[in-house]
């Protein structure tokens, strides 16, 4: 089937989308028996409540998406804030919170959510696309549009996210090329180790030629180098066409210090031989590392296609706990 969807705009795919579903649960006689199943499913009521008098408003001063409704004659206001792949930024959601005092605030995205997100929702409910999905799907077959919309979720967003994961069921490297991949990865280590260090801080980003990279802080020496942090940091990136996970050591000290550059190599040094150190007491095989880096330097190295991240996800919260240990004691 050709899907309306697949064409349209992120508006239309999901603020104009949501506006007229909601709305279509109420005045189509052949969904309204359901609307407060939806409703329910989706957070957005109690079980035994229906709501009626449904009023989406579109694109109000930013906002995505306010749902106003009632329930037992009483007015309520939910407000959705949608993505498609980004994320939100800066204070947008508490912003948001403040301008405009609703009984609800919902985050819908539609591509993958990291531990990043999760963390940091600031009192948001999450709808992801699999939520959506699940609580809707069942209306699909008594209407073409949804029917439609439902596609376009399982085609071309959670079936992405699935082909990923099953990449990473059997250790495929190329899983690891993929931001959903790194970041599953980074995020599961984030949890483990949540309560292990305070410099502990998940991050993301693409490179210049739009490759993404995730990152893990776990360990941070303030003002270590005259004024400047060293930071120890896991990243996962790619080189050469080849995917992998690497501790790196930074910290940006002057370039016209050269007695404070040599101090960073003989720590950078010392840390090499402490992650080798804990890296001999398992199954692992260190990769050759890059001596380029002044203020960002690799410690250690391990390519996704010699060390399969079966094997490196169950070791790498100890690896690090220990790590972190080491790293504080040395002068």
């Amino acid at each position: 089937m050709n899907n309306l969807f697949m064409y349209a705009t992120k508006e239309l795919s999901t603020d104009a989308f949501l506006a007229w579903f909601f709305k279509e649960l109420e005045i189509n006689s052949d969904i309204a028996n359901y609307r407060s199943r939806v409703f329910h499913a989706l957070g957005l009521i109690a079980e035994g409540e229906t709501p009626v008098k449904i009023d989406p408003v579109l694109q109000s001063g930013n906002v995505d998406l306010l749902l106003n409704f009632e329930v037992n004659e009483t007015p309520r206001r939910i407000l959705f804030e949608n993505k498609t792949s980004s994320t939100f930024h800066s204070d947008q959601l508490n912003r948001y919170r403040e301008r405009f005092p609703s009984d609800k605030y919902i985050y819908f995205k539609l591509g993958y959510v990291d531990t990043w997100e999760r963390q940091n929702l600031q009192g948001y409910q999450l709808i992801s696309a699999h939520d959506f999905h699940q609580a809707v799907s069942f209306l699909a077959p008594h209407h073409p549009i949804i029917y439609q919309y439902c596609e376009y979720l399982k085609n071309a967003w959670i079936s992405k996210e699935e082909k990923i994961f099953k990449r990473l069921a059997i250790s495929c490297p190329t899983a690891f090329k993929s931001a959903i991949g790194q970041r599953h990865l980074i995020g599961e280590l984030y949890d483990q180790l949540r309560n292990s260090d305070p410099s502990l801080k998940f991050k993301r980003g693409s490179n210049i030629n739009g490759s993404p990279w995730t990152q893990l802080d776990f360990c941070r020496r303030t003002e270590y180098y005259q004024g400047k942090n060293e930071t120890l940091f896991w990243r996962v990136d790619s080189r050469d066409g080849r995917t992998y996970l690497r501790i790196n050591q930074y910290a940006a000290i002057p370039m016209d210090r050269p007695e404070i550059a040599a101090h960073k190599k003989r720590r950078l040094q010392a840390l090499r031989e402490l992650a080798s150190g804990i890296s001999t007491q398992y199954d692992l095989k260190p990769g050759k590392l890059s001596n380029k880096g002044v203020k960002e330097s690799e410690v250690i190295i391990y390519f996704f296609d010699e060390n399969p991240y079966g094997v490196l996800k169950k070791l790498l919260p100890e690896f690090t706990t220990k790590l972190q240990a080491l790293y504080y004691k040395l002068e």
